[in-house]
C-alpha cells in the first residue's frame, strides 16, 4: 500500500502495511528472540465495533479478530494493540499495531 494515504502517528511513518495474514515463513523471520510479532494492520472500524459489541469482555472478539489479520490464527498469547494512523483513503480505516507471543503457533506443525 502506499505511505501517502496515510496519516501515521510519529515514528510510524516508514511502517509496512500488512493487507493479508503473514506466511508462516515471514511469522518466522519476523518474530524476535522472545516469540513475538508485530505488525501494523489496516482494519475497517466497523469490524471493530461488531467483533466488540459481539464479546465486550476484555477485548475478546476484538483480540483475536486483529491477531488473525496479522498472523491468520488467533492461537497467540499475550495480545496487544497500538492506533497508529488513519488511512485517509478508506474513511473507516484505522492502522494498528499488533503484537503478540507467536512461539505456540510456530511450534505446530506447518
Amino acid at each position: 500500500m502506499s505511505h501517502s494515504r496515510f496519516l501515521w502517528m510519529p515514528g510510524f511513518e516508514s511502517t509496512t502495511v500488512h493487507t493479508h495474514p503473514m506466511t508462516r515463513h515471514e511469522l518466522l523471520a519476523a518474530t524476535d528472540e522472545d516469540g513475538y510479532v508485530e505488525g501494523v494492520i489496516a482494519m475497517p472500524f466497523h469490524r471493530i465495533l461488531a467483533a466488540n459489541a459481539n464479546d465486550p469482555s476484555e477485548g475478546g472478539q476484538l483480540l483475536d479478530l486483529l491477531i488473525e489479520a496479522l498472523t491468520g490464527s488467533a492461537d497467540v498469547t499475550e495480545i496487544q494493540y497500538q492506533i497508529v494512523g488513519l488511512d485517509t483513503e478508506q474513511s473507516d480505516t484505522i492502522l494498528i499495531k499488533v503484537t503478540g507471543d507467536v512461539s505456540q503457533l510456530l511450534k505446530e506443525a506447518p
